[in-house]
């Protein structure tokens, strides 16, 4: 096991990590502007029916913006 880090080794340490970030950061946004698929798995947003059999207690048509 290693002794304490040095002040300079966290700091690069942590610097690192925040470069490797925004590097996935960028990443991400350039490839949601680009118009790429999004290929994440999870669930369907509601639709119209599904989200009044839901009962949030809103109207789901044009009243809703009233």
């Amino acid at each position: 096991m290693q002794g304490p880090v040095s002040e300079k080794e966290r700091k690069d340490r942590l610097a690192e990590q925040l470069r490797a970030n925004i590097r996935r950061r960028k990443a991400q946004s350039h490839a949601m502007r680009g118009g790429k698929a999004d290929r994440r798995t999870g669930l369907p947003a509601l639709d119209e029916e599904t989200r009044e059999q839901a009962g949030d207690g809103l109207p789901a048509g044009p009243e809703r913006d009233s």
